[in-house]
């Protein structure tokens, strides 16, 4: 009985057994496939991150070639603008240019700066003993006439109202510090007109040159409205230098033009000039006063 009993339990014992470790195998192999598919789960999560990752990086390196793209257009852009800018502002300057050149006007600086040498300041005075009694300033245009060089003034800055002449007249030009003596007083005008030749005593080459330089009298009558500037040393003008006023043709009287360019005590003698055709019209002599205002008169050339 005992051996019996103890092959049943022995076969119990080894099926037990094996029941258990065929549980057990079934067991760790289910395990096994799951961390196989988990495995394989993150390992294309991971391969999916890396493709996503790529593509964000090459979607930003386009975006960066685009944003250059756009930075270098941009500045095209305002290159082409400034560009343009400074082609409108030529366009503009230059049809101004056309636009004084069609009404027959000449640009003022440039007129200035052809007339401003050769316009000096005039100092006469008159002398007893050696005494200097009576001072005279005006204006005049040093000019070259035959083998001489020689200032156009006015006649009344070297006489007094008795018709006594100066004692002595210098002339200051603005761009030399020589102050040129004068001699002989030379009528400019057989008609009697306010006009005299002063001429310059030992004029060095810097005169000789200047006086040859080409400067033109004015051959037409200008219009009414016609733009005229004079040029001369008005007592209310900058100190020690030439000044300019501007004004038109308002009318004409006899031998004299009336403009409305302002001219004062100090310009007599001056150089009065046509902005139309860049030439001289004539000499500043004198103004006449209304109660509210004041015209002057340019002493035609055509007169002398």
């Amino acid at each position: 009985m005992r051996r019996g009993f103890l092959s049943i339990s022995t076969v119990t014992l080894v099926s037990i057994f094996l029941a258990t470790g065929a549980a057990g195998f079934i067991g760790i192999s289910q395990y096994q496939d799951l961390k196989d598919q988990k495995i394989k789960i993150e390992n294309r999560i991971v391969e999916e991150a890396r493709a996503l990752f790529t593509t964000e990086r090459q979607l930003l390196s386009e975006a960066q070639d685009d944003l250059s793209s756009a930075q270098e257009e941009i500045k095209r852009l305002k290159e082409q603008n400034t560009t343009l800018g400074k082609g409108k502002k030529i366009a503009a300057d230059t049809a101004g240019k056309l636009t004084v050149a069609a009404r027959g006007e000449s640009d003022i600086p440039t007129i200035v700066k052809k007339w401003y040498p050769v316009v000096g300041f005039v100092y006469c005075n008159f002398q007893t003993d050696g005494v200097v009694e009576k001072e005279q300033m005006g204006s005049g245009t040093l000019l070259h006439r035959g083998l001489n060089q020689v200032v156009l003034t006015s006649k009344h800055i070297i006489a007094d109202d008795e018709g006594r002449e100066v004692t002595i007249c210098v002339v200051k030009f603005p761009e030399s510090d020589t102050i040129y003596t004068t001699g002989n007083f030379l009528p400019a005008s057989s008609r009697g007109a306010d006009a005299i030749y002063l001429e310059i005593e030992n004029p060095d080459s810097y005169l000789h040159e200047l006086g040859q330089g080409k400067r033109n009298y004015c051959e037409a009558i200008p219009e009414l409205g016609d733009k005229v500037i004079i040029l001369g040393y008005p007592s209310i003008g900058v100190d020690g230098d030439l000044t300019v006023t501007d004004g038109i043709i308002s009318g004409y009287e006899g031998d004299y033009y009336v403009t409305s360019a302002k001219v004062e005590y100090g310009n007599s003698g001056g150089a009065a000039i046509d902005l139309s055709h860049d030439c001289y019209l004539g000499i500043p002599t004198y103004v006449r006063s209304g109660t509210l205002e004041s015209l002057a008169r340019i002493l035609k050339w055509q007169a002398f």
